[in-house]
């Protein structure tokens, strides 16, 4: 697949992502490159993500020095809420960078994605999953445990490994491609939803 063509792609999926989550408040984005510049988007965005309010920004932002203002807040809360950004800065939204906002977008799926990944909630949302995999799986016990100094995408990879149920996860790219690893996720989390 062409560079140009898996950015697109990459592009359309953060911007769906985007979408599912301001749609609760009843808002959306066209762009990702153009829509979050001035910050209020993304301000939106992350409230939704956090469930907690950002109270105090500029509303109707005109001037540049507005815009990177409301951005600036926006990644100083993602700060507070532990997650670390690395060369992204309020500049680089205002400015368009789109692979600085993709990252940007990626930084909010890992954390915002990962934060709930614990063996509580599994058993919340699905009450066998628990006792099926204690029987076939004895070993895995150790994977359910969340430790606090654990990063998003190894905590992503626990949980992938943890419902993948005894299936070898090498890596978050290539390992997708033939389709096994997703119907095995799917079956993992949702018993009987993929066929075999």
């Amino acid at each position: 697949m062409e560079s140009s063509e898996w950015k697109k792609i990459q592009q359309r999926t953060f911007t769906r992502y985007v979408n599912h989550h301001l749609k609760k408040v009843g808002s959306s984005i066209d762009s990702l490159e153009t829509d979050l510049t001035d910050g209020l988007k993304l301000i939106l965005l992350i409230s939704v993500l956090s469930g907690k309010k950002i109270a105090r920004y500029n509303k109707k932002p005109t001037f540049r020095t507005q815009k990177l203002e409301n951005v600036s807040i926006a990644l100083k809360f993602l700060e507070t809420e532990g997650l670390t950004l690395v060369n992204i800065d309020s500049s680089d939204i205002t400015d368009r960078r789109l692979k600085l906002i993709m990252s940007l977008i990626w930084a909010l799926i890992l954390h915002y994605s990962s934060v709930g990944i614990k063996e509580t909630d599994v058993k919340q949302k699905i009450p066998t999953l628990k006792s099926d995999v204690d029987e076939k799986f004895p070993k895995n016990k150790e994977i359910q445990e969340t430790k606090p100094s654990q990063t998003p995408k190894q905590k992503l990879i626990g949980w992938l490994q943890h419902n993948l149920r005894g299936i070898p996860l090498g890596n978050l790219t290539s390992d997708w491609r033939d389709g096994k690893k997703i119907g095995a996720l799917v079956n993992g989390v949702a018993p009987g939803l993929c066929p075999d």
